[in-house]
């Protein structure tokens, strides 16, 4: 079976590295091995950013640091701006709604199109 070339936003075609990097041993997110390559990606991370400031890695699913951000922003009755349309958005701004914001949604008027 020949590999289709996706030209969709994602899933992709990872690179042939990323897919051996992949399959190679994993290591436990903690431990002396972790945290060696956790401040190695952090200082690289901060030299691509150019930034001085703290850099945070959070080994989890993109939810779960979404839930962490509104958790540490929003006070209970705070308005919060979402700007979109989708799954994505809609999950965030129901988030943000258990933790007591209140969202406002700017969003096109279809998918696709532009907000102005």
């Amino acid at each position: 079976m020949v590999d289709p070339l996706l030209m969709i936003p994602g899933p992709s075609n990872p690179y042939p590295e990323a897919v051996k990097e992949a399959n190679s041993r994993f290591i436990p997110h903690y431990g002396e091995e972790f945290l060696k390559l956790y401040w190695e990606t952090v200082n690289k991370l901060k030299r691509l950013f150019g930034t001085k400031s703290d850099v945070y890695l959070y080994p989890g699913q993109a939810t779960s640091v979404v839930e962490m951000i509104l958790n540490s922003i929003l006070d209970k009755g705070d308005y919060i701006i979402f700007i979109g349309r989708g799954f994505f958005v809609d999950r965030f701004r129901r988030i943000a709604e258990l933790y007591g914001g209140k969202p406002v949604n700017i969003a096109s008027e279809r998918i696709g199109s532009r907000i102005n």
